[in-house]
């Protein structure tokens, strides 16, 4: 095993760790049942979470999208205020420079767990994306929406991940567009996200990666 997949072990174990510190310690129930109302997970007060897939959409979008104050997330209030190790800091600084896209993957290689995916959005150069899940089971031109976190000179996501059909990039694309207009009382910052969301509710494939 090389080097990068032993630092993505690490580091997957630790922000997981740190995501549920986070939770626990800062995070709001108010906040929490705003956040899930205006991604269509809360009825009459309740949470409604169809499987964990849903769970892990929602503390996402808590953390990482969510505006608390200042434009600040919760990530960055964390990061501001609270005690942490050197590990944490590594990864809380990660987070803050993480984004979301839709990418489609131009490669990928099981023995390496690299994934090489094209930024459909933001016409970047291609990034090499660590997962032993999608590097063992991706198809080429498969298109995903993600967050992306940077390590080092690489990436790896952030837990969740909406995945589309390979031959559907220009359905997909009209149909993000025809969301943005549908959602008008949603936040600017969080309609890309919640876009692609429904669209993955609506037709995306159910497959998950580690």
């Amino acid at each position: 095993m090389n080097n990068k997949m032993e630092k993505y072990k690490q580091i997957r174990n630790f922000s997981r760790e740190l995501n549920h510190k986070i939770l626990d310690s800062i995070v709001e129930k108010n906040n929490m049942m705003s956040a899930g109302r205006l991604l269509g997970l809360v009825s009459n007060d309740t949470f409604v979470f169809n499987d964990e897939n849903d769970m892990n959409v929602m503390m996402d979008f808590i953390l990482h999208e969510f505006e608390i104050k200042e434009n600040k997330n919760y990530i960055k209030i964390y990061f501001e205020k609270e005690k942490y190790n050197n590990i944490e800091r590594e990864i809380l600084k990660s987070y803050l420079n993480s984004y979301t896209s839709l990418f489609e993957i131009v490669d990928n290689n099981s023995d390496t767990a690299s994934v090489i995916l094209k930024d459909i959005f933001k016409k970047k150069n291609k990034i090499e994306l660590i997962d032993f899940g999608l590097s063992s089971t991706g198809r080429k031109k498969l298109l995903l929406y993600l967050r992306v976190i940077p390590i080092d000179s690489y990436y790896i996501t952030s837990g969740i991940s909406f995945l589309f059909p390979e031959n559907k990039k220009d359905i997909i694309l009209l149909r993000y567009r025809k969301e943005l207009k549908k959602l008008k009382k949603i936040p600017e910052k969080n309609l890309e996200f919640i876009s692609f969301y429904r669209l993955y509710k609506s037709f995306g494939l159910d497959v998950q990666f580690k």
